[in-house]
């Protein structure tokens, strides 16, 4: 008995991809790829990579939140600050 062909070439239909502008749209991109992977829609090797791309992706997005979020503290409590403190720092 022959086994079926199955390529690997890449689909020339084009994948919707969501808004990967916030955490929620990442982690359901995320979601996404990986229901892709476990119904054999997608390779595993490069849902693995576009899974690592997205990891990066929401790791930014935690870092430049986290700084403005910094950000905003110091200036509340540069403004907190009384003057003769200020000259110190």
């Amino acid at each position: 008995m022959a086994t079926p062909h199955v390529t690997t070439t890449p689909s020339t239909k084009q994948k919707y991809v969501g808004r990967l502008d916030t955490p929620a749209g990442v982690r359901l991109e995320l979601a996404r790829l990986y229901t892709e992977c476990r119904r054999g829609q997608e390779d595993t090797r490069t849902g693995y990579t576009l899974a690592l791309m997205l990891g990066q992706l929401l790791k930014a997005m935690e870092t430049s939140e986290l700084a403005d979020r910094l950000e905003a503290l110091e200036a509340g409590a540069a403004q907190h600050t009384p003057p003769h403190l200020r000259r110190l720092g």
